[in-house]
């Protein structure tokens, strides 16, 4: 008899065989992904917005891979999500149903946009691209629905609110949805030029950055400071990741990097052992940023 593996296997081979077997299984994908992005993205405290909007890059990458007729399933999909969800009670219907639409309308506008400008939306072909995807999806975008959402949850300190909202969508997008397009959806199990040289260095570069991002953010230290000479020990890797593998690389890399950081700051571990929760969100923001520029450069 054939293991439970190979059975799994058929199986899955067999849904995805079926066209509208096929959709089924890509939307109850979407609606868990959504939801522990959104559970995550609300592990921080409510004080302040999130400095790291994970449902953003979900429901962006669905509407890039999805055709326009059947963007309103996507749109109405996570509604239940939001309202339903443990991590938003107490949280207002009103405040959950303004930002639900902010966040919808900022997809829509990103999508509709990249979609007109893009040959090929799922991919960034040239550098020309990828600056088209960083104006509309990392920086337009954001900004624009920014405005609305630092309203609706701070109208006495609006501007520092506008500041974190923004960076939190443009981070989601800048970090993970190229990540989400390239890894999920670029099958890079394809590539031709795969080889045992090519895996071994890959291993050594993944080694590499795990380890001096464990030692610039995950230690246990209390007295760390982003000044010290350990917060730049990652840089090389990047770099590295970028020149040797492109975007594959370099969106891989910055992700590995996002989740020790991430996790450093979730449980308030070395630079943020000694800071508020919404200090910690403004310093994960620049740390994040700063680390992205193997991938800009």
């Amino acid at each position: 008899m054939p293991g439970s593996s190979a059975l799994w296997g058929r199986g899955l081979k067999w849904i995805l065989a079926s066209q509208a077997l096929r959709r089924v299984f890509w939307f109850c994908l979407f609606e868990a992904a959504f939801y522990f992005a959104y559970r995550y993205g609300m592990s921080f405290s409510r004080a302040s917005a999130s400095p790291f909007w994970f449902p953003d890059s979900i429901l962006l990458c669905a509407l890039l891979l999805n055709r326009p007729s059947v963007w309103w399933v996507f749109i109405l999909a996570p509604l239940p999500i939001r309202l339903f969800a443990h991590v938003s009670q107490g949280i207002p219907l009103w405040f959950l149903l303004t930002t639900s639409a902010i966040d919808s309308a900022r997809a829509l506008f990103a999508a509709a946009v990249l979609r007109h400008w893009l040959k090929n939306p799922r991919r960034f072909e040239t550098v020309r691209e990828f600056v088209i995807f960083c104006l509309v999806a990392v920086s337009l975008a954001p900004a624009l629905s920014a405005f609305g959402g630092a309203a609706a949850r701070h109208a006495l300190s609006y501007w520092a609110t506008w500041e974190r909202w923004f960076f939190g969508n443009a981070l989601a997008q800048l970090v993970l949805t190229p990540a989400i397009l390239y890894w999920v959806f670029g099958r890079w199990w394809k590539m031709p030029n795969a080889s045992a040289n090519r895996g071994f260095v890959t291993g050594l570069l993944a080694v590499g950055l795990v380890l001096t991002g464990w030692s610039a953010f995950d230690t246990v230290s209390t007295e760390a400071g982003f000044a010290e000479a350990r917060f730049f020990a990652p840089v090389p890797f990047l770099f590295w990741a970028a020149i040797r593998f492109g975007m594959m690389g370099a969106t891989g890399a910055i992700m590995i990097l996002t989740s020790i950081s991430m996790e450093a700051a979730l449980v308030g571990r070395g630079p943020f052992a000694t800071t508020s929760p919404s200090k910690r969100k403004r310093n994960i923001s620049f740390v994040l940023f700063w680390s992205l520029r193997p991938m800009l450069w």
